[in-house]
């Protein structure tokens, strides 16, 4: 895509919240697969970044943030992208920046932890009340945690069949 830069940045990113949407509209279609349709789309807003630098990644989260809680019938998706895969590639760009692989470790998982944390906060709060059955967060962290090392090792690796697939043509 050549052009301006401004236009071509604007442009790009008005195209991949588009496909965030799409995505999140197959969750219309696919229900069971809220988690993984919220994850997958995370790999717009990397696209974004890696072609346009992180204003563009910015803008294609926030983007595709409002307009996925204003459109989309199920806001489950919409929620888990706002609260943590949208924004997580602008926050992995700026965390592999560290040198230290331990701390970008200590550091991706801290994010993932808060992020997790306020979502399980705000569900037993303002959605679904939990009463005597309530999973201790310490559970849900464990797990979480482990899982999303795999998230975030698999998504590596995404972002990099894209740099050589995709980026380079």
């Amino acid at each position: 895509m050549k052009g301006n830069g401004k236009t071509r940045t604007l442009t790009l990113s008005a195209l991949l919240a588009a496909l965030t949407l799409v995505s999140h509209f197959a969750a219309t279609v696919w229900p069971s697969g809220d988690l993984s349709i919220a994850a997958f789309s995370a790999i717009f807003t990397a696209a974004a970044v890696i072609e346009s630098g992180i204003g563009a990644g910015f803008y294609v989260f926030a983007c595709s943030s409002l307009l996925s809680l204003l459109v989309m019938p199920s806001k489950s998706v919409s929620f888990l992208y706002l609260m943590f895969f949208g924004y997580y590639p602008i926050a992995k760009n700026f965390i592999e920046r560290v040198r230290s692989m331990p701390a970008q470790w200590a550091l991706k998982i801290a994010l993932f932890n808060v992020a997790l944390l306020l979502m399980y906060l705000l569900i037993k709060e303002l959605v679904f009340d939990f009463g005597s059955y309530s999973p201790g967060y310490l559970i849900i962290a464990a797990a979480g945690t482990a899982i999303f090392a795999l998230y975030d090792y698999g998504f590596s690796k995404v972002i990099s069949l894209y740099m050589t697939r995709v980026h380079k043509k």
